[in-house]
């Protein structure tokens, strides 16, 4: 069973210092922005979007980690746009590891993997089975 728990400041820290320089390579190879600007507009980007890090209105941030033992396995940020009645997923990084283990639905987790059920834990956490 994989947990979501809540990510600290220190936890956020690490994820931005890997996404930022992923986001601007992203945009970059799709032509969207220059090499020379890229990191600087990425930067920008998660600020603009987290201005208040992991204590920004209606954004979760969690580690994903197994329950059995409490290895950490990858992260995930969904964030909430009322009014509508529903969340969307901005972005998940999940260790290639993870594949095969029954944790996923798919082999390779990415854009359209399914997770095969959530279990509330408590008002923090949820576990995934």
């Amino acid at each position: 069973m994989v947990c979501l728990v809540p990510m600290n400041e220190t936890e956020l820290e690490a994820h931005l210092e890997k996404s930022i320089p992923e986001y601007a390579a992203d945009n970059v190879a799709a032509g969207y922005w220059s090499e020379d600007e890229a990191l600087e507009r990425s930067r920008k980007a998660f600020n603009d979007l987290l201005p208040q890090g992991i204590k920004t209105e209606n954004n979760y941030l969690f580690r994903i980690q197994l329950k059995e033992n409490g290895e950490k396995i990858g992260t995930i940020w969904m964030k909430h746009e009322a009014p509508r009645p529903h969340g969307f997923h901005l972005r998940h990084c999940v260790g290639r590891g993870t594949a095969g283990k029954g944790i996923w639905e798919a082999d390779d987790v990415g854009a359209g993997s399914v997770c095969k059920g959530i279990e509330v834990e408590d008002n923090r956490s949820a576990c995934v089975r």
